[in-house]
This record gives structure tokens, sequence and C-alpha cells, in this order.
């Protein structure tokens, strides 16, 4: 997620307190549409069973709901796999997740200093990230 417009009370992350993260897209002239997927995103529908499932303060939560819409039947399979699956035992590797287009990368390594490691962005595919055990740290890079 490149920083960018932030939807709340100053329309800015620098000057905001709320912490609510940075958006990859502006909707600050959307309130409807950020009040709609607020309460779609508290609501938990699109869970699928993957109760664990709470997205972070970064998450653009319009953006989430307007992918989710796109491609409904994709993120179910993704909760679905999660919510079904005993995540510690997926040996490390890519492996699909069955009736959907999506591929799991299971990566089980300790990082490279911060000065050592390149950025990673995507703008043909969503990058789901979760961290089973463990920690892990991410950042935002504005470009």
């Amino acid at each position: 997620m490149a920083a960018g417009a932030h939807t709340c009370c100053h329309n800015s992350a620098q000057k905001c307190g709320c912490k609510r993260g940075y958006y990859t897209q502006y909707y600050g002239d959307k309130p409807e549409l950020i009040k709609e997927a607020i309460a779609w995103a508290e609501s938990g529908v699109w869970r699928n069973g993957f109760d664990k499932a709470k997205p972070h303060s970064s998450v653009n939560l319009a953006d989430f709901y307007l992918q989710y819409q796109k491609n409904p039947q994709q993120w179910q399979a993704l909760f679905d796999y999660l919510a079904k699956t005993d995540l510690l035992s997926i040996p490390k590797g890519k492996h699909k997740i069955p009736g959907s287009d999506l591929v799991v990368s299971v990566e089980d390594s300790k990082n490279e200093p911060l000065e050592k490691r390149r950025s990673e962005s995507h703008n043909k595919h969503i990058d789901f990230q979760y961290v089973v055990k463990g920690t892990e740290r991410f950042g935002l890079i504005d470009h």
C-alpha cells in the first residue's frame, strides 16, 4: 500500500491522531461508501468462518470492501481455506487454494536486517498477509 490520502477527520495521516491508516485510494469524498465499508467490515460477514480475521488499522476498508465485491468467490475461498486448514502444518512453498485462482506462499525464515531488504509491491494482485507464528514487520513506502 502506498501512503496516500487519509479518510478521516483531517484528510492527512500526518495530522490525524486516530491512526486509521494509509490508503491506496482516496475515498474522503464518498462518506456513504466509507460508512458502508466500515459497517460491512465490522459485521464480519466476509470472514466465511475464519473468526480470527480482523483487519489491521492500516487496511483501507473501502478498498477491501470494493475488492471483495469484485471477487467474492476468491475471498470466500481464501477465508474458508484459512478457517479449515491447520496453517502450522502446511509445508514451505507455494500451494494452490482449491476452488480459486489463489496461491498460498508459506515461508519459514528469519528476516534480513531492514537495510538489506528490498521493497515489495503488487499492481496486479492482492497480497493477503497472515502471520501464523512469530512476528513480522510491515511498512509502507510512498512510491
